[in-house]
């Protein structure tokens, strides 16, 4: 931006094609960005704002350049709620969406929508200069309009202006066995025996002035996947993993696993817990146990604990639900769960 503020055009549009090869693209949410999204130094130079500087740089020298819309993408997607991570990563996104809206003429909008489902008109809204921030942007259809099967939800636009949409689905399943889904989160819950097993143990140890090789007994367990209805002993232990895939770097997230009825938390404290990449704080309650992670980028990452059986029965296991506690659209829940715990 200095440089193009100087003449220098060139030159700027030179650093402009530098950050086309340095895009982070992202084709499952057709998105982009730059700078850092997660590690020690992520405030110094963090995606959010990163990217914020880097749409003005292209809205200067480049406004037609094919990452504009994949970095407003990323910026919109990576605020949550009302803010970004911080009050100064904020204060860039706002500033650099402001401008972008600007700059297209988002805001000189004169369009009329209709929305339709299954060929049935259900609104026709028109959207002006007047109207952009106030008009009321939500349809809300009752389950009784969703009768089993394909259903066509169609959008129709005349005039000038860029229409943004969104699809959100909440529903009860009372299927046998319930399959698990999400937005924009991933979770899968698999349960493993634990076999206690007694071996032959190395350590080092201090004698005689040097350090000297002892071998002695010790007990580990062995983990033996179980599949859904598998059996297993009362007394006996399973451990509980939950794989998360996160696709962004999310803040404040929650993650709630209803126990099985006949099953009980081995550890017998709440408190931290670290393991598989993620330190979460962990609630053991009545009904279930509950992590909450500050901090879980994107990518793939587990959180697991220990369950003790104790009841003999046939027990139903609700799915694990997932969400970002300040952006609830973000969310997801595992597949369903069954166990059966004999004498």
């Amino acid at each position: 931006m200095a440089l193009h503020a100087a003449g220098r055009k060139k030159e700027a549009r030179i650093v402009i094609e530098n950050f086309d090869n340095t895009a982070n693209f992202n084709a499952k949410h057709n998105d982009a960005h730059w700078g850092r999204a997660s590690g020690w130094w992520y405030w110094y130079h963090g995606a959010d704002e990163s990217t914020a500087w880097v749409l003005q740089a292209m809205l200067t020298v480049n406004p037609k350049s094919k990452y504009v819309p994949l970095a407003v993408n990323y910026l919109v997607r990576s605020r949550r709620g009302l803010y970004w991570r911080n009050t100064k990563s904020t204060a860039m996104a706002v500033l650099a969406l402001a401008r972008y809206a600007k700059q297209t003429g988002e805001l000189d909008c004169d369009q009329t929508y209709e929305i339709t489902v299954d060929g049935q008109i259900s609104r026709t809204v028109r959207v002006t200069r007047k109207n952009v921030f106030t008009f009321d942007d939500r349809i809300v259809l009752d389950a009784e309009a969703l009768a089993p099967g394909k259903h066509t939800v169609k959008i129709t636009r005349k005039g000038s202006g860029a229409l943004y949409w969104g699809a959100h689905l909440r529903y009860v399943d009372t299927a046998n066995r319930i399959k698990g889904g999400g937005n924009q989160l991933a979770i899968e819950r698999k349960y493993f025996k634990l076999t206690r097993e007694k071996f032959t143990n190395t350590r080092r140890v201090w004698k005689s002035g040097k350090y000297v090789s002892e071998k002695f007994p010790d007990t580990r367990y062995k983990k033996t996947e179980m599949k859904f209805g598998d059996e297993i002993a009362s007394g006996e232990l399973i451990e509980v993993r939950l794989n998360i895939t996160c696709d962004h770097n999310f803040e404040y997230m929650m993650f709630e696993d209803p126990k099985p009825s006949g099953c009980e938390p081995h550890r017998l404290r709440s408190g931290g817990t670290y393991g598989g990449g993620t330190y979460a704080n962990m609630e053991l309650r009545d009904t279930r146990v509950v992590f909450f992670a500050s901090w879980m980028p994107e990518g793939k990452r587990s959180i697991s604990y220990k369950l003790r059986c104790e009841q003999p029965g046939t027990f139903r296991v609700l799915p694990t639900a997932g969400e970002a506690m300040y952006s609830p659209f973000i969310e997801a829940i595992s597949d369903s769960g069954l166990i059966t715990i004999i004498e």
